[in-house]
């Protein structure tokens, strides 16, 4: 993934029962500079084991998936199209320790 230049406003929700986080993710995304193949998320705890969400660009309706990674704290919001200003929101539910 390249660099965003200025995110904007960014929401990252999430809800723990037992082993399992539910997230959900709105990002404004203001100065997209080279950026353009994904957004890193820091969730806020580590998977355990590789889980999968989507993601939907708002001005678009254009979805796609959300990769959190194995035994991190990342979620990627895979390659996808995005102009400045449009808004991406997603969700995921991923094991935890």
């Amino acid at each position: 993934a390249g660099t965003l230049t200025t995110v904007g406003a960014k929401t990252t929700r999430y809800q723990r029962k037992g082993s399992v986080v539910k997230v959900s993710i709105d990002v404004i995304i203001t100065d997209i500079g080279n950026g353009t193949t994904g957004i890193n998320v820091t969730l806020p705890v580590a998977s355990v084991s590789l889980a999968t969400g989507i993601w939907k660009n708002t001005a678009t309706n254009v979805t796609g998936a959300i990769a959190v990674l194995a035994a991190s704290s990342t979620a990627v919001l895979t390659a996808f199209p995005v102009a400045n200003t449009q808004r991406f929101i997603g969700s995921s539910e991923y094991e935890v320790a």
